[in-house]
């Protein structure tokens, strides 16, 4: 319930008459601040005003509680005569209820609601009510007295002020009813004398400015009054560690930027950016004493970091990166070392989560990298060590990789692990509420993101990650909270580890053909969708089912169109054609061409890598646009030059002034797309040819068989380089698959090239690994066998006819 809602009215009264009633200001008081409880605030209030006022029209009423109930549960419905008290006395109330508010507010969370504390809620809420009421109507005199002699009770109003802000925080219709009082209470403190003001003693002025912060009022008059009196030395020295660490929180809030700021405030500002970095440096200093130090706290220590860095990071600290870095080493050890001592004591931890957190991500802020970091490993372990990562939410853990990340720690396999297995532990609790609203996507992205980019090759490390992602992905609640650039994300990660699972690809497709998701996608995300999820398909042991290849089309139908555009990076372009390519995706081929001359009019600033994976997916794109069908659909053969035939021409002359550079891997794909392609220009040929035999001892079997059918297409009978080449694929070091031999065994038979050796070799490998080979491999060694006119092993015959074909039967001849 709001404090305010007895009533609809402003809280800005006229004056009120008050009654000589002789309360005796310093007994109540004294009274009130040993209140514990909201209704032991109540019966000290009726005790002092029955003591002093027998006489009075003050007549409380008792009413017995039900049968049950003895004479000591008694229920006062009368209200109190608030208004009555003067405003030392209601200011002292109104901060004992501020504390008592949050006192019991804690109890509440930690226990079940019951009636006894419902009544004590509904009285505390009549009880401030009128409380507000009547210092409303005294700050309204107040401020229609400001020129007059009438002295302020300057201590009053800072104790209003504080408690206005701490009621504040209950909710934003009570902070907008607050405001228009709070700002009263600033501008009569701000226009009493400076002496007066200068009465409170600094840790009061220490939390005026924490209120004024708390309640967004700007009033940079008073602040800088204030700021002026806590940096002289008699002030300063009288702050104890916990007011040092509230202080430096309250200038990091002050300093931070106002979206509203007015443009005429600026020197104001100016001002108070050079008191607040002054007065930082003054705070660091004093806590950093060895007597304040030793009786600091570790939540003050960790606020104190955490403010420094925030105000490091808004550039208040700026000439000041020295003092900054070993205040931040000394506060965060002396930390540990409380830590450690506690640890050592009776073995429990006196670090939570939140603060190792916090240290951890100030210190990553604070630190000098030009000194050696002595703390850093002793806030992993505490981490990894001290169960601190097991109960670390989602975004407790981005937290700490990013400042991990930026601490450029060398060894952190451990703490990656540790991560990666309490982002399990989350994510299959989350399945087991049957809940997806606790995990938030972003942080999700993150965490694998680093996952990748550090532990890529660490399968140990890498594993929890995976598994969450898997247990997370396969959640259609869970995908439908995310963007489409995040789900994009999830596909590189699973691509990127090598993870194809089938019944997350159909669910994270189908939620990527939402027509919302399509919409929102830009030619990027487009881009890296249609790349990834390409991937994962082809990364399948077995062929991927119909549903997973009809989702496959549908993104590129939905997602292609978005990269008709000239915004795309050259890795992009690239990754797309080969998505395209490796997709054999043949609707929407405009696309397809399209994306061709943009990477052909950007070659210049195209990497190696990407030119020769853009004229192999061009070759494989080829073969699908016009083609005969020669001996039995083996030889596809173009009717017409395709459309980015002239393109590709671009990008092959673009790849032969960087043929020095290029890899054994951009040749064999180069030469290959050039037969595909039916580019007849013997010397560019040439030229890749050569680059090739001068790195052949480090070509694979399929690099080798790749340039062998490049040339066959391109008929470039050279001997020299074919016998080099093959003689390769004999080699006990160099492992064939029966995919690479019977490829090779085809370019040879169309090169007319007989060697028994080499065809020996070649078919052996086939027959030794026959369970991974198709019947169209077997057919096309057969054919070469026939062409240059050996005679096929029989072996190899039988095994096509029966095994392959299926002839049940056939005659077995015997070798």
């Amino acid at each position: 319930m709001s404090i305010f809602s007895s009533s609809s009215s402003s809280l800005l009264f006229s004056e009120q008459q008050t009654s000589d009633w002789a309360v005796n200001d310093s007994e109540i008081i004294k009274s009130i601040v040993q209140a514990k409880t909201t209704r032991e605030v109540d019966q000290r209030l009726r005790q002092a005003f029955l003591g002093t006022n027998k006489t009075s029209s003050f007549q409380p009423t008792i009413d017995s509680m039900d049968e049950q109930s003895s004479s000591e549960t008694t229920q006062i419905h009368s209200k109190l005569p608030l208004s009555r008290l003067s405003l030392s006395v209601s200011s002292t109330l109104l901060r004992r209820m501020a504390h008592v508010s949050i006192n019991e507010a804690r109890a509440q969370k930690t226990q079940s609601a019951s009636h006894a504390t419902e009544d004590d809620g509904l009285l505390r809420e009549d009880m401030l009510f009128d409380l507000l009421k009547s210092i409303g109507a005294q700050l309204v005199t107040a401020r229609r007295s400001l020129h007059s002699s009438t002295s302020l009770d300057v201590v009053a109003i800072s104790d209003v002020l504080q408690a206005f802000a701490v009621f504040a925080s209950s909710g934003s219709s009570t902070r907008d009813k607050l405001i228009p009082l709070a700002t009263i209470v600033v501008e009569l403190l701000d226009s009493v004398e400076r002496t007066t003001l200068y009465s409170i003693k600094p840790v009061r002025l220490v939390q005026c400015l924490q209120a004024i912060t708390k309640l967004d009022i700007r009033q940079s008059s008073l602040q800088q009054k204030i700021y002026e009196r806590l940096l002289r030395p008699d002030a300063i020295s009288k702050l104890p560690a916990r007011f040092l660490a509230h202080g430096l929180s309250t200038f990091a809030s002050t300093q931070q930027p106002r979206s509203t700021a007015d443009t005429a405030a600026d020197k104001a500002r100016d001002d108070q950016s050079t008191s607040i970095k002054l007065l930082s440096r003054a705070f660091m200093r004093r806590l950093r004493k060895k007597k304040v130090l030793e009786e600091a706290t570790v939540d003050d220590l960790t606020r104190a970091l955490v403010a420094t860095s925030s105000l490091l990071k808004l550039g208040t600290m700026e000439s000041m990166e020295d003092e900054v870095a070993i205040f931040g080493f000394t506060s965060l050890r002396r930390a540990l070392d409380l830590h450690l001592a506690m640890k050592k004591e009776n073995g429990s931890t006196l670090l939570m989560t939140s603060q190792v957190v916090d240290l951890i991500t100030s210190w990553s802020v604070l630190t000098d990298r030009n000194r050696e970091d002595t703390v850093i490993d002793h806030l992993m372990q505490v981490c990894v060590e001290d169960g601190v990562l097991q109960s670390c939410t989602t975004r407790q853990l981005v937290s700490i990789i990013n400042a991990v990340q930026k601490l450029d720690v060398t060894d952190r396999s451990q703490l990656a692990e540790a991560v990666g297995n309490r982002f399990l532990t989350l994510a299959e609790a989350q399945t087991k509420a049957q809940r997806s609203d606790e995990i938030n996507p972003t942080f999700v992205n993150e965490l694998l993101r680093w996952s990748i980019l550090n532990h890529r090759k660490e399968k140990e490390v890498q594993r929890p990650y995976i598994e969450a992602a898997l247990i997370l992905f396969q959640q259609k609640t869970f995908l439908s909270r995310c963007s489409v650039a995040e789900i994009s994300n999830f596909l590189w990660f699973l691509s990127s580890t090598r993870t194809f699972n089938e019944g997350v690809v159909k669910t994270i497709g189908s939620q990527l053909l939402d027509p919302d998701l399509v919409d929102s996608s830009s030619a990027n995300i487009a881009s890296r969708i249609l790349a990834t999820f390409t991937s994962l398909v082809s990364l399948a042991k077995t062929p991927p089912s119909d549903t997973v290849l009809q989702i496959q089309d549908d993104l590129f139908h939905s997602y292609g169109g978005h990269l008709l555009t000239s915004s795309l990076t050259p890795a992009e372009i690239s990754s797309s054609l080969y998505a395209y390519a490796k997709a054999s995706y043949l609707h929407d081929m405009g696309i397809f061409d399209h994306l061709v001359g943009l990477l052909a009019s950007s070659r210049r600033v195209c990497t190696s890598r990407q030119l020769s994976q853009s004229l192999w997916s061009c070759g494989k794109m080829a073969v699908w646009e016009n083609y005969n069908l020669i001996n039995g659909a083996e030889t596809p053969e173009l009717h017409h030059d395709v459309p980015y035939l002239l393109d590709a021409k671009l990008v092959a002359a673009e790849l032969i002034h960087r043929v020095k550079d290029l890899t054994t891997a951009d040749i064999s794909q180069t030469i290959w797309a050039l037969g595909r392609l039916h580019i007849q220009d013997d010397a560019m040929l040439s030229a890749f040819i050569r680059q090739a035999m001068e790195h052949s001892s480090e070509l694979s079997s399929g690099q080798i068989s790749n340039i062998l059918w490049g040339m066959a297409e391109t008929r470039q009978r050279n001997t020299d380089v074919i016998s080099k080449l093959s003689l390769r694929l004999t080699k006990k070091e160099v492992y064939t698959s029966p995919m690479e031999a019977s490829s090779a065994l085809f370019s040879l038979g169309k090169l007319d090239w007989y060697d028994e050796v080499v065809f020996e070799k070649l078919s052996n490998t086939i027959l030794e690994q026959i369970e991974d080979t198709n019947a169209q491999s077997i057919a096309n060694a057969l054919w070469a066998y026939r062409t240059v006119g050996l005679p096929a092993p029989q072996k190899l015959l039988n095994t096509w006819a029966t095994e392959k074909l299926g002839l049940q039967n056939f005659k077995v001849l015997e070798e």
